[in-house]
């Protein structure tokens, strides 16, 4: 998506090496290996009598500054010619690297939580109604197909002519 794709571009921005590189996503990825201990910690711990709708507003309080923050923080320069490789050669990171790292962790943990706590809701719906389940998943899985898609070529887009912090904004 949006964030992925711009990832590494301001990584690069930062002079990262392709090994820390790895390291750095590793880091900011590692909410996606939890997501079963979140989803034991939503459905044995409800936040204020709610198990879904509370820990995806307290996401959304994670992720939202920390996007806000990332987008704000590193100053990148704008793309105006062609050649990425020239834009990127004077970078003016502002963020320090393991906070910006701390941020794309917080971004991440928001869309694991948010991705798994909306398949639980669904999951519920499918055992409600489960003559609609093949239909149900069918159109989650294909919208998120759809809008992957579409986010990948509006991030080309947006990292070319503006620049990978515009990608923090959307």
């Amino acid at each position: 998506g949006l964030l992925g794709n711009a990832m590494e571009f301001t990584y690069r921005t930062y002079g990262v090496s392709g090994p820390d590189l790895q390291v750095f996503t590793a880091v900011a990825f590692l909410p996606w290996s939890t997501k079963a201990a979140m989803g034991l910690m939503s459905d044995g711990f409800p936040l204020l009598g709610y198990r879904k709708s509370s820990y995806l507003m307290l996401c959304a309080l994670v992720g939202a500054p920390a996007y806000l923050v990332i987008g704000l923080g590193v100053r990148l320069p704008a793309v105006a010619s062609d050649d990425m490789q020239q834009a990127m050669g004077s970078p003016t990171p502002g963020l320090p690297l393991p906070m910006l790292t701390s941020l794309f962790f917080c971004a991440y943990f928001q869309m694991a939580m948010s991705d798994l706590l909306v398949e639980a809701k669904y999951s519920e719906r499918v055992k409600l109604q489960p003559d609609g389940g093949p239909h149900l998943i069918t159109f989650v899985l294909g919208g998120m197909q759809v809008a992957g898609l579409a986010a990948n070529f509006v991030a080309g887009w947006l990292i070319q002519s503006v620049g990978p912090s515009a990608c923090y904004f959307l």
